[in-house]
């Protein structure tokens, strides 16, 4: 996933930094995400569908960084999103 003008804007209000977004970038093409308990493995435009694409690029620059991160918008519904595939390079 290329990132927009707009991501990047919203991704530096954030703090991060233009030498982030390859980065951010190359998580998107690798990242899981899974919702609940179950796991259930979501596609990352369902997921933007679903909570807003902020949501998405704050879940998943995160991740980019921290190869996982999780995101609990309400009680009980939970997101994980799930970049180690960026440790095998």
């Amino acid at each position: 996933m290329k990132l927009t003008d707009k991501d990047k804007q919203f991704l530096t209000a954030c703090g991060y930094l233009q030498q982030d977004f390859e980065q951010i970038e190359k998580a998107a093409s690798c990242c899981k995400i899974e919702k609940g308990v179950k796991h259930e493995r979501i596609r990352q435009k369902d997921f933007i569908k679903e909570r807003g694409r902020a949501a998405y690029l704050s879940n998943l620059a995160r991740a980019a960084f921290h190869f996982s991160s999780a995101y609990v918008p309400e009680k009980n519904i939970y997101f994980i999103f799930d970049c180690y595939k960026l440790l095998e390079g």
